[in-house]
């Protein structure tokens, strides 16, 4: 079973996060750029919980993460030329506008 700062991503916990409007919220991968969106990593779940079910926070990443945040985690990875990076930041941009899926 996976797990984040404690916090155990079970099946029913990802049906939370789906319910309240995180639908690709899928593993724990997912979950952290969700966090680092929302500047909830390492919190405790009824602190997370509280941010997440925010109106802005559901309509800001309903599609997906902050692109900044999602593009920051992806090059700080790799060794890329400024092409490179920009189309992943277009990537994460897609995604989280919902222009482009999963």
């Amino acid at each position: 079973m996976e797990t984040y700062y404690e916090i155990q991503l079970t099946p029913e916990f990802y049906k939370e996060l789906h319910d309240i409007g995180y639908k690709w919220v899928t593993n724990v991968y997912r979950y952290r750029l969700l966090m680092i969106s929302i500047n909830r990593s390492g919190y405790k779940w009824d602190r997370v919980k509280s941010e997440l079910i925010k109106p802005a926070n559901i309509k800001s990443y309903q599609h997906g993460p902050s692109p900044r945040e999602a593009w920051i985690e992806e090059v700080n990875k790799n060794s890329i030329s400024d092409g490179e990076s920009m189309a992943i930041y277009s990537k994460w941009l897609g995604i989280w506008s919902g222009s482009i899926k999963w």
